[in-house]
C-alpha cells in the first residue's frame, strides 16, 4: 500500500481543529485560574466615623462597633456587627497569665478576678458557650431579632431570648461608646 498523502484543505482543517482545542484549553485553565480566586473580606465597605453621627442616623443604618481600647478589661478583639435585624459578634480574650493586663494591684495573685470577670463577660456576650480558658479562643456568635435604641447617653442592643448589651456614649457625636468592662468601641456606619 502507497502511503495516503493528505491534501492542502485536510490539512488546513487539522490546523483549524488543532488552534480551536488550544484555545479551548487556555479558556479552561482562564476559568479555572477564576474559580480558585480566594475572596477577602475586609472593612472597606463600613466609613470611617470621624464625623458626627446624628442618633436617627444611627438607628437606621446597618452599623459595627469595633474595639479600640481594652483599659483594664482583658480583651484583645471585640466586634459587633449589626445588619438588618442580625447581629454577629466577635471576641477574643488576653490569656490571665499576661502579666501586663495585671495593674492597680486589682487582680489577685492568681488572676482569679480576672478570670471571673472574662468567664461573666462570656457568659452574657455569648450566651450558647461557656468560657474556655485557652488564650487563642475566638468566641463567635449571632443574635437573631435586634432591635437598636438611644436613650440618653445608652445605646441599647436587645436581641432573641432576652439577650441585651448596654453601651454607654463618649462623646456628643455617637462616634465612641464604652460597655460594662470599660472597653471602648468606635462605631463605625456601614456604607
Amino acid at each position: 500500500m502507497k502511503p495516503r498523502i493528505a491534501r492542502k484543505g485536510e490539512i488546513r482543517l487539522k490546523q483549524y481543529r488543532f488552534l480551536g482545542l488550544f484555545i479551548v484549553c487556555i479558556m479552561l485553565v482562564g476559568c479555572q485560574k477564576a474559580a480558585d480566586t480566594t475572596i477577602h473580606v475586609t472593612t472597606d465597605s463600613v466609613r470611617e466615623s470621624t464625623e458626627p453621627t446624628s442618633e436617627s442616623l444611627l438607628l437606621k443604618q446597618n452599623f459595627m462597633l469595633i474595639q479600640t481600647d481594652a483599659a483594664h478589661f482583658p480583651q484583645s478583639q471585640g466586634v459587633f456587627d449589626i445588619q438588618s435585624d442580625q447581629m454577629t459578634v466577635v471576641k477574643q480574650y488576653i490569656p490571665v497569665d499576661n502579666l501586663n493586663i495585671i495593674q492597680d494591684n486589682k487582680l489577685n495573685a492568681d488572676g482569679s478576678q480576672d478570670t471571673n470577670q472574662v468567664a461573666e463577660d462570656v457568659m452574657k456576650t455569648f450566651p450558647d458557650q461557656t468560657y474556655d480558658a485557652d488564650p487563642y479562643k475566638v468566641y463567635e456568635t449571632v443574635i437573631t431579632d435586634i432591635t437598636v435604641s438611644i436613650d440618653d447617653s445608652q445605646l441599647l442592643i436587645k436581641g432573641a431570648d432576652n439577650y441585651q448589651q448596654l453601651f454607654t456614649f463618649q462623646n456628643d457625636n455617637y462616634t465612641q461608646v464604652k460597655d460594662q468592662n470599660d472597653v471602648i468601641y468606635e462605631v463605625r456606619i456601614s456604607k
